[in-house]
């Protein structure tokens, strides 16, 4: 019973996945954006800011009147608004004695206020430390200086409209109340004109900064790092959501609605073998497949075996071969006759002459004793696997005690090979070599890529898919599960996965055979 928290990392396998199917796209998406980023960061010129606060007061004075006259410039973001207005630039050109034009000043600099204060910050970026606190400076002083020359305006305007009011007032006994309370006024303007306005103050000055503001490459690498991580995490999902390829052992019993019977590790052409030799790598497991069949139909033993696939490329032929050499080290009589006759390949895997073969059979250009040829088998796999049965506790079999295996070739191209295949002459070879061998292999063409195999499936007594991750898809599996299923009395016994990743046959069981290949050769 497996503990409860392996479900869990099942689940964490399964989620991480598509980035680590694609860890190589990930990465490269990652590399390419965080140095273009660095390197875009990195051309950039210096630049160094400085900042400086204002603070804006609410009234210039508690003298009464005061309060009335300054009580609408609470309004910091208007105030905001004033520092970053045309006057107040072309006064920072004239007092930095600056040259350019002012539109320039006002676009290095940032005015910001205070949320919930009569603070206003005001933040300059400039290409120099000093001339970035100049210019910061510059702008809060030039906006004190016109903000107290505003309150004077209002001061004196007021003033005016009082010494206007009271030169309308007639001087009599009624109005002489009215007249001294102007006249009170006009003094109260006069004390204020004459004190210092203080409607806004900077309480320290901008400092020239230590160090630059930007280029800062490190930053933008590690934000363009995050960026194209989480872009190309995306992506893989993506990717995933829309590959209907076949990638992980587990979906193959799904798609195909069929039992895997074995699964082949991905391997090199080296660690396929050469000659006639079952390789270390697929020995067992190709052991457990020919065990898997014979099990597969206990009361009627298989005596003809048809192995195809799909599409190309999914490894038909070489699950064939080492098929055939694991029923012949059985000691058995294994016949092996080649039915994909526009892309044959078993001549070289046998080390046997490509003619005469199954063509000329067929065309009665020959006898079918004259093209089968006897392969020969390597003497040291013979002594390995009397070796297995000997540790085993079974009597050591001899080299020459174990069985045999022929070979059919295709022979050459022939016009219209589905025709040729269904012939009562493809039946009686069939059924020739049935009668002469103990287990008859029929190496055929793809299902999807032509119709060479259809005539075939009635001929046999069960039917072997291999299909190789990465090659296979879904639509695929569907569509080969329904041509089969159009065809009646075919008997799929499973299918061969192949191709499969080393975690991946560990994770669903595959993993001592695999690893005991890898063993010494009497393994």
């Amino acid at each position: 019973m497996q503990p409860a928290h392996e479900p869990d990392g099942a689940d964490l396998r399964e989620f991480m996945r598509p980035i680590w199917s694609r860890r190589w796209l990930v990465l490269i998406v990652v590399v390419i954006a965080t140095t273009i980023a660095y390197a875009y960061e990195e051309r950039k010129p210096d630049a160094f800011t400085a900042s400086t606060k204002i603070f804006i007061e609410s009234s210039a004075s508690d003298l009464a009147g005061a309060t009335v006259l300054l009580q609408d410039d609470r309004n910091t973001r208007n105030q905001a608004t004033l520092a970053q207005s045309r006057s107040v630039a072309n006064e920072v050109a004239r007092q930095l004695k600056f040259k350019g034009d002012p539109a320039s000043l006002l676009a290095s600099i940032q005015v910001a206020p205070e949320v919930g204060q009569d603070f206003v910050t005001i933040t300059a970026t400039r290409d120099t430390p000093q001339g970035a606190a100049l210019v910061a400076n510059g702008f809060a002083q030039a906006f004190i200086d016109l903000r107290a020359q505003a309150v004077r305006d209002k001061i004196a305007q007021s003033r005016r409209l009082a010494e206007r009011e009271l030169s309308s007032v007639p001087v009599t006994e009624n109005t002489k109340s009215a007249r001294d309370a102007l006249k009170s006024q006009i003094k109260r303007f006069d004390v204020l004109e004459a004190l210092p306005t203080a409607s806004a103050s900077q309480p320290d000055k901008a400092l020239a900064p230590g160090v630059r503001s930007s280029p800062r490459p490190r930053r933008a690498a590690l934000f363009a790092l995050a960026l194209s991580l989480a872009f190309a995490t995306l992506a893989a999902y993506g990717l995933e959501r829309f590959d209907r390829r076949l990638r992980r052992l587990a979906e193959i019993s799904t798609a195909y609605r069929l039992p895997v019977l074995a699964a082949l590790p991905r391997a090199s052409r080296g660690e396929l073998g050469s000659g006639l030799k079952l390789s270390d790598s697929f020995r067992e497991i190709v052991r457990g497949l020919r065990t898997n069949l014979q099990l597969a139909t206990v009361d009627v033993p298989i005596q003809t075996l048809l192995v195809t696939s799909g599409v190309a490329s999914e490894g038909k032929s070489t699950v064939v071969r080492n098929l055939a050499l694991a029923y012949q080290e059985a000691g058995l009589r294994v016949a092996v006759i080649e039915c994909d006759l526009r892309r044959p390949t078993l001549a070289a895997q046998f080390n046997v002459a490509p003619t005469p073969g199954l063509t000329h059979v067929l065309l009665g250009e020959c006898s079918l004793v004259e093209a089968v040829q006897v392969a020969r088998v390597e003497t040291s796999d013979r002594e390995a696997y009397s070796a297995a049965l000997a540790g085993g506790g079974h009597e050591p079999v001899e080299p020459q005690s174990l069985g045999t295996l022929s070979v059919l070739t295709s022979g050459g191209q022939i016009a219209n090979p589905p025709t040729v295949l269904g012939d009562r002459r493809m039946k009686s070879v069939v059924k020739s070599a049935r009668e002469n061998n103990d287990i008859v292999i029929i190496d055929s063409p793809p299902l999807l890529a032509v119709a060479d195999t259809l005539p075939l499936l009635a001929m046999v007594d069960g039917t072997l898919i291999v299909a190789r991750l990465g090659v296979s898809t879904r639509s695929t599996a569907r569509r080969v599960s329904e041509i089969i299923e159009r065809v009646p009395g075919v008997e799929v016994l499973g299918v061969v996965a192949n191709d499969v990743t080393e975690s991946d046959m560990g994770e669903l069981g595959y993993g001592y055979g695999y690893g005991y290949g890898y063993g010494s050769p009497s393994a």
